[in-house]
């Protein structure tokens, strides 16, 4: 059989897990003859990260973190065709793609940053594949958005050099297709914006009323989602808001205490996707709660989880501006507040989601469902 290899970080994280189940399902809608593998390339300073986020304690509900990571690896290894690779070096880990003998390597996520102190290794890392390898090699929703851009500019010719052996590149942001162009890789290589793939991870419409029975939601009641985490001075004026205005608050992503309902330990990631059609209204700095809100027309607000270096460099600016939604950006929002024009604002976008957004969000996500569509017939010409 034809084999594809998907080249990616597999970890504990929901979001992630909806990139990857979508795209594999994707790709074998598209390539119905062909074995989607999931290359699971973890880098030693991904491990450690992984790990230590994995382990931290909670007095509330014993082994919080530890118990999210396991659920939502669990999934990924039950649902995807995971090869493991050993986090050996780049050489090394090039040497088993090449024995494989794939048809074409597809490169995705957040993998080509330059940043000083990351927990990938330095460039050129196996993510970015070598020039040498001999298969063709894509790149599907890539981001480099953290970068460092003087970095970036001092290995611009190796980039480029590198880049120019891909068949085909999909970037998922704008600061991307930018380091693209000023390489100068789009005058060999097709390089287009992709939205990224958790738009197209479909839910049973069943499943919205199994995870509000399972975790007893009550809907009779309006359903706040706050799935922040590290800012507790705000999570706890919103909780004491939105409590005193009836609503049930909860929480599916990181352990946040002020909240009626944490379940982010106990959710898979797809009852973590079919929760968000359950919300009246979310907070959020994740960015792939932002596109679930906006897959499923919710009104949302977006903070960030660290200030960016750069607003240009925000993924969740850069989402939200492609979506003409900028009234729910709130940036990098200071836990000191004071809080009172992010509550009317909350309550500005709750109050007129419907009449300025909703219809307009659904011929939006049409054209994104073609430009996925159209990026994918590509791969399909290609392999």
């Amino acid at each position: 059989m034809n084999k594809i290899a998907v080249l990616t970080s597999i970890d504990g994280n929901h979001g992630a897990a909806a990139f990857n189940d979508a795209l594999n399902d994707v790709l074998q809608d598209t390539l119905p003859t062909h074995e989607i593998e999931f290359l699971r390339y973890q880098p030693w300073g991904i491990i450690a990260f992984e790990l230590l986020r994995a382990s931290k304690p909670n007095r509330r509900i014993p082994f919080y973190n530890f118990r999210r990571y396991r659920k939502i690896l669990n999934h990924e290894f039950d649902r995807l065709l995971i090869k493991r690779v050993p986090p050996l070096n780049t050489a090394s880990i090039l040497r088993i793609i090449e024995q494989q003998e794939y048809d074409a390597v597809i490169v995705a996520k957040v993998v080509w940053d330059f940043v000083e102190h990351s927990y990938l290794p330095n460039f050129p890392h196996a993510f970015w594949l070598s020039e040498t390898l001999p298969t063709k090699k894509i790149g599907y929703a890539v981001s480099g958005h953290r970068s460092n851009l003087d970095s970036f500019r001092t290995h611009k010719e190796q980039v480029s050099r590198i880049l120019n052996t891909y068949s085909l590149i999909g970037v998922r942001d704008d600061i991307t297709m930018e380091m693209m162009l000023e390489a100068g890789v789009n005058k060999h290589v097709p390089v287009q914006r992709v939205p990224d793939p958790a738009f197209m991870f479909e839910v049973p419409e069943s499943k919205t009323e199994d995870v509000r029975n399972k975790f007893g939601l009550d809907a009779s009641r309006p359903t706040l989602g706050l799935l922040l985490f590290g800012k507790p001075a705000f999570s706890r004026v919103v909780y004491d808001y939105y409590r005193e205005k009836g609503y049930q608050v909860v929480n599916f992503n990181m352990f946040n205490p002020f909240v009626d309902l944490n379940l982010g330990h106990l959710v898979d990631p797809i009852e973590w996707a079919a929760l968000y059609k359950t919300l009246d209204f979310c907070i959020t700095d994740r960015f792939h709660a932002s596109v679930m809100c906006i897959k499923n027309r919710i009104p949302f607000a977006a903070t960030e989880p660290f200030r960016p270096l750069s607003l240009k460099q925000s993924k969740v600016h850069d989402l939200l501006k492609h979506f003409d939604l900028l009234e729910s950006y709130l940036g990098n929002l200071d836990d000191n507040g004071p809080f009172d024009d992010v509550l009317e604002t909350f309550d500005h976008l709750e109050r007129n989601w419907k009449t300025l957004h909703h219809e307009r969000l659904a011929v939006r996500l049409e054209e994104v469902k073609q430009q996925h569509e159209a990026f994918l017939q590509q791969i399909q010409r290609l392999v």
